[in-house]
């Protein structure tokens, strides 16, 4: 590893060339502003590069990012203003925030299939027009197949790109707000199938689009995303009353401000100007007007085309005139949905019919229509809608007429509670569905009777701290997120049998729920923080066919016993059952084949369980994450199966009631205190913060240089200074195809010897792999599975360490007793012990002499 900040400043490197195959990492700050640096050679080993690692590098023409770099972070490059030339693997995930920021050189750049993530301002500002040169710049970029979001203002200001390709099979679905404002050369542009959300802003001042194709899966367009543009300015020249980007109503003249209704209708009698027959969509606030006292809004009758699909955001909010809203008719209407906020405050609406294929209300989307009102037998809300959101009728009539037990209904949904609502409630024959946070605040409410109910809305019931009992209908898919957030009354729930899943928070700090079955469902997904912090959880039975269990799904569910990962999950998140400190048995299921989809256990995520005894790790499993089982003190019984690959950094740290170590054949690389023993500093989770509904709070650890590890680096560099614990493990045998060993990783193994069919140590072994200095008994014959030693050459070099404290162990082989070495093959007895081989002439082949238990 280069360390953080290790050449910060430095005006005299100008070349940097890493040779080997050692490094893996370069740190935060590595290269910080070294400004005479030109050129980067780096090998292949390198796996990561750290935040502002060469950033204001303004001489680096050119670099090569090694195969195995996933992820380049915030700042990376930023500033770097003479790189023409960067080549970007396959492999590569994700490019952080403002990566390459005024990074003017590049003229081109193409990124591989495998990026899935843009950050914000990645490329932006890659523009340079100093006075009297020459403008350079970004003039062409290339996205690749696998590119889901580009993050907000990623390319804006880049004034000279104008050509962008799109992979012709892609996964695009989000432009980010102002992602390529101020791209004033851009002329046309044909986005591609699968976007589904366009920011505010995205083409906000590109001067130069005349012309712009959207697919017909947008769903959002975000306010003023093309203003501004050429066909934007040329809709206003032309005085158009309504502007579009290809079926999308962007803009309106000020002239509709003063129509007294909005329509498709051109027989209609009561508009000027008429909507396009195929508009699908109108953009957030389009109708809203800023300046109500200069330009009141005049709108009384919204017509709802009947091609219509969507509105927008705010798109009416304010409409103080407005009346009535129509579908052109229920049958034959479009819409699918109406945004958040979208009728807000249009304070005298009284008359709304909605197509029959509507699913979505968003958020307070008719909140402040006060003469609005709706009961079940007038209700304008069809049977179609899936989902309402929070506070979607807030403060119109229908909000100040709760029912005789505290609940407000908008139709067949209930929309919200009082806070002094009936202790026991059973909600009313007929409802089809509860509203994004309807019991909110709903404090009394002990049990609920939902059994009729087919959606159950986001935060649905959050913070109802007496909420003891819920009665589900067996029909419900999915439990929102944040459907139970701290309901901290809630013992148990019945789930329903067909529930799929279940969302990021739902039971979060439930810290009265015991038990938890799902057995009898089909849930595939277990979101993140989903039972975080169910402190007296105690019984956890989890179905076959569920597939993906979210970080931190389990964290701290202290009181939680056993588990087992069933043979068809494929995904296990960061710090899924950290912290369950009663957590005694982990188990693995395979199917009837032996086999698991599991593949890796993802970072922490058994960390902390102290009380964990036996561990069987699949065949499945190709990689242990970082610390995955760190701090597991009283695991005793580790099965290591052929399968695994890796095993990263402290992955089982503290595992100190272990009295015998297997490595697997299969193994290729060891991390950094992987195995270590010794007690130096409590391990601490530096990831404790509690989730928000409003934040994802699951922020990556940054704890990595910890002062755990920079003591024990400095205590164990010298023979002299020895563990004060040790482990009881007396052999490991390590295979010379394990191409790394990571420092410390065997640290604190008192009276271990090593045993490997290495002759020398490899390259890829750190120099401090055995830092407590134990024996090492080199260029070993093992048998023919590679279970036990079978002989080695007594030479000079083939023992190192042999006067360590403790000794020279005995080798180990299951079911045998070992009588000593041997220098005759085949001999049943020994001439040297364990402890005397190191006397043995140089030149002796000595033979393991085993007895059978």
């Amino acid at each position: 590893m280069i360390d953080s900040g290790a050449f910060r400043g430095s005006t005299r490197i100008e070349k940097v060339e890493i040779t080997g195959q050692t490094i893996e990492s370069i740190g935060d700050y590595a290269f910080y502003n070294c400004p005479n640096l030109v050129s980067v050679s780096l090998p292949e080993s390198v796996t990561s590069i750290g935040t502002k690692a060469f950033q204001a590098c303004r001489s680096l023409t050119s670099i090569t990012i090694p195969s195995k770099v996933k992820s380049i972070e915030e700042l990376t490059f930023a500033y770097c203003n003479s790189l023409s030339d960067i080549s970007l693997p396959e492999g590569l995930e994700t490019i952080g925030p403002s990566a390459f920021v005024s990074c003017y050189s590049l003229g081109a750049i193409t990124l591989p299939s495998t990026v899935t993530d843009i950050g914000e301002f990645a490329f932006s500002a890659c523009y340079d027009n100093t006075e009297g040169g020459t403008a350079t710049g970004l003039r062409k970029i290339a996205f690749g197949s696998s590119l889901a979001s580009i993050g907000a203002s990623a390319f804006a200001s880049n004034t000279l790109l104008s050509e962008i390709i799109f992979a012709s099979e892609n996964s695009l679905s989000v432009i980010g707000n102002n992602a390529f404002e101020l791209c004033t050369s851009i002329t046309a542009l044909s986005l591609p199938e699968g976007v589904t959300d366009i920011g505010d802003k995205a083409f906000l001042d590109c001067s130069a689009l005349s012309n712009i194709i959207l697919p017909d899966t947008v769903k959002h367009v975000g306010e003023a995303a093309f203003k501004n543009t050429a066909f934007y300015k040329s809709a206003q020249e032309k005085n158009d009353a309504y502007i579009y980007a290809d079926k999308w109503l962007v803009g309106i003249s000020n002239d509709v401000f003063s129509f007294v209704a909005i329509t498709g209708n051109t027989s209609s009698t009561e508009a000027s100007a008429f909507l396009k027959s195929d508009v699908v969509g109108i953009a957030d606030r389009v109708f809203y007007t800023y300046d109500e006292k200069n330009l009141p809004n005049k709108i009384e009758k919204f017509y709802i085309p009947a091609s219509l699909k969507y509105i927008g955001n705010y798109a009416f909010c304010g409409a103080k005139k407005l009346t009535r809203i129509s579908a052109s008719s229920a049958t034959r209407g479009l819409l699918v949905a109406i945004g958040n906020s979208a009728f807000r405050n249009c304070s005298i609406l009284s008359r709304v019919s909605l197509s029959n294929k509507l699913e979505t209300i968003g958020e307070y989307a008719f909140a402040g229509c006060k003469a609005l009102a709706g009961s079940e037998s007038t209700s304008f809300i069809p049977d179609s809608v899936t989902s309402i959101g929070a506070y979607a009728f807030y403060n119109t009539s229908m909000w100040n007429n709760p029912d005789d037990s505290g609940l407000i209904y908008a139709g067949k949904w209930v929309v919200g509670a009082t806070s002094n609502a009936s202790l026991l409630v059973s909600i009313k024959e007929g409802t089809i569905g509860i509203a994004d946070y309807a019991f909110y605040g709903a404090n009394s409410i002990v049990t609920l009777n939902a059994s009729e109910v087919k959606y159950v809305g986001k935060a649905a019931f959050y913070q109802c701290e007496k909420l003891a009992g819920v009665t589900f209908n067996n029909d419900i898919d999915i439990i929102d997120d944040y459907a139970f957030y701290k309901c901290s009354a809630l013992q148990s729930v019945t789930f329903p049998s067909r529930l799929k899943k279940i969302g990021r928070s739902a039971f979060y700090k439930c810290t009265s729920l015991i038990n938890v079955s799902i057995t009898d469902t089909e849930i595939e997904t277990i979101s993140d923080f989903a039972f975080y912090g169910c402190i007296s959880l105690s019984e956890l039975e989890l179905n076959e066919g569920l597939k993906t269990i979210g970080e931190k799904a389990f964290y701290n569910a202290t009181a939680l016993e056993q588990i087992t990962i069933p043979s068809t999950v494929s995904s296990v998140g960061q710090r899924a059952f950290c912290n369950n400190t009663a957590l005694k048995r982990i188990e693995f299921a395979t199917d009837k084949d032996g086999n698991s989809s599991l593949e890796k256990i993802a970072d922490y995520t058994f960390a902390n369980c102290k009380a964990v005894e036996t561990v069987i790790i699949p065949a499945s499993i190709k990689t242990i994450g970082t610390r995955a089982f760190s701090g597991c003190e009283s695991l005793r019984n580790l099965s290591l199966a052929e399968g695994v690959e890796n095993i990263e950094n402290y992955a089982f740290f503290r595992m100190n009631a272990a009295s015998e170590l297997v490595l697997p054949r299969s193994l290729k690389s060891i991390g950094k205190f992987a195995f270590s023993y010794l007690v130096l500093q409590e391990v601490k989770d530096d990831n404790k913060s509690d989730d928000k509904n409003t934040e994802d709070s699951s922020t990556e650890d940054s704890s990595e240089q910890s002062s755990s590890e920079e003591s024990s680096s400095s205590s164990s560099n010298t023979e002299e200074e020895k563990p004060v614990t040790t482990s009881d493990i007396t052999q490991v045998l390590i295979y010379k195809d394990i191409s790394t060993i990571g420092a410390h990783s065997f640290y604190g193994y008192g009276k271990a010897t090593f045993y490997t069919d290495a002759t020398e140590k490899p390259n890829g072994w750190d120099k401090y792999w055995n830092s407590s200095y134990r024996p090492v008994i080199w260029g070993c014959s093992l048998s023919e599975d590679g279970s036990y030693v079978v002989s080695f050459v007594r030479t000079a070099t083939s023992i190192s360490n042999p006067n360590a404290l403790n000794g020279i162990s005995a080798p180990v082989r299951k079911g045998y007793t070992f009588l000593g070495w041997s220098s005759a093959y085949g001999s049943l007895t020994a001439d040297y012990t364990a402890q005397e081989v190191a006397n043995a002439p140089n030149g002796t082949t000595l033979y393991t002499v085993w007895q059978l238990n």
